[in-house]
């Protein structure tokens, strides 16, 4: 998850494509798993200015 908020603060890659490239086949589950361990859905991440 910590290259995927990287990923998130320094890109304008697509969700999908963050989650493909931090090992997710499946950009749901990549979703899924990002907000539990991170509290927000990685949309939510990108547009809250949290980091």
């Amino acid at each position: 998850m910590r290259e995927a908020t990287r990923l998130l603060r320094a890109t304008d890659e697509p969700v999908a494509a963050v989650g493909r490239r931090c090992g997710f086949a499946d950009p749901a589950y990549f979703c899924r798993a990002f907000r539990r361990r991170i509290g927000l859905s990685p949309g939510e991440f990108r547009s809250s200015g949290m980091y």
